[in-house]
């Protein structure tokens, strides 16, 4: 990989309403630490990570620093306030990223805890050719096209992917792609579909299926033994 400096948004803003929990879904104990932890420390871990800054919901910073606590993080460059959707939260995040100079953005959801440095790594290889990549899973299960509670025939899953996260991207790129997304009001559901949108050459990387996304409580359970190696 090239030498190019890549800051991390870490993106922190979900909610606890599918688990009925007063706190955020970030802050939610895994594996004996805070779900944040995880992914947070694995960047800084990875030398090629020169800084983290961190989305929270409105409120939510000072429940950040006291989860962080002791904790000696190298990279980790400060939170800021997201907004009410992703899109809000990714801009804020990289708006803030602006003061670090990366020439690389790489944006990743805190309830992914299990990322690992080789998934990163081929992730910013293939980016170099690019604007962007994003990391994928092939899609295994049968889809269905549904109208309300009616099935109405399947879809072919050849040539589709599960998009996952992190996912990376020319820096200049995506702040600028996440500016006029957000100002239009585009609907994205993740970081490539605002670059793609504007244009940008992005491409896919196989990443791992054990790249978890904790969303319901029966998650919280499976990314516990996805992180302690027991499954």
């Amino acid at each position: 990989m090239t030498g190019q400096k890549v800051a991390v948004a870490l993106l922190a803003g979900g909610s606890g309403i599918r688990f009925k929990s007063p706190v955020p879904k970030a802050f939610l104990e895994v594996a004996s630490r805070p779900l944040i932890h995880h992914s947070l420390v694995a960047f800084d871990a990875m030398p090629e990570i020169a800084s983290i800054r961190i989305a929270v919901p409105a409120g939510e910073g000072p429940r950040l620093e006291a989860a962080l606590g002791a904790l000696k993080l190298r990279a980790y460059g400060g939170w800021v306030t997201g907004g009410a959707e992703r899109p809000d939260s990714a801009l804020a995040a990289l708006r803030a990223l602006e003061a670090d100079g990366p020439a690389v953005g790489l944006i990743h959801d805190a309830a992914r805890p299990v990322v690992s440095a080789a998934e990163v790594g081929d992730l910013l290889k293939a980016r170099e050719a690019h604007d962007g990549a994003f990391l994928a899973a092939p899609a295994v299960d049968t889809l269905w096209r549904i109208h309300g509670d009616k099935a109405v025939g399947t879809v072919d899953r050849a040539g589709l992917v599960r998009a996952l996260t992190p996912q990376a991207f020319r820096y200049p790129v995506i702040r600028e792609a996440y500016e006029r997304g957000v100002a239009e009001g585009f609907p994205g559901t993740d970081d490539a579909s605002f670059a793609s949108k504007a244009g940008a050459d992005v491409v896919w990387v196989q990443g791992s299926p054990r790249n978890l996304k904790v969303t319901y409580p029966e998650d919280l359970a499976l990314a516990e033994r996805l992180l302690r190696g027991e499954a």
